[in-house]
């Protein structure tokens, strides 16, 4: 069982901010704010567009294109046409923010 299953089960919610690091909670929290402006200019919920263990995935796995984000489960063709240049465009600025540090 992988740590943020047994988070879930203990109680009931994720903390996103103990399962992931410091550096993958704040590229969660871009996506997190992407996806209240998504949804807001969509008119559905937030959870529509992505769930949070959705954005949780984004970010440890760091999908570089379209393909990449629809294998993540629940990112079909559509929702990684619709919304994923966007969020793509926020990996590639963490990566390029990444590179300029080192």
């Amino acid at each position: 069982m992988q740590q943020s299953e047994s988070l879930a089960k203990s109680s009931g919610k994720i903390d996103y901010m103990k399962v992931l690091t410091p550096e993958e909670f704040a590229v969660f929290s871009k996506l997190r704010d992407l996806r209240k402006e998504l949804a807001s200019k969509d008119g559905v919920p937030p959870f529509v567009v992505f769930t949070d263990e959705q954005l949780s995935l984004i970010v440890k796995q760091k999908p570089e294109n379209l393909g990449k984000l629809t294998a993540i489960q629940g990112i079909g063709q559509a929702k990684a046409e619709k919304y994923g240049e966007s969020v793509l465009k926020i990996l590639k600025g963490q990566n390029e923010t990444c590179r300029e540090t080192i």
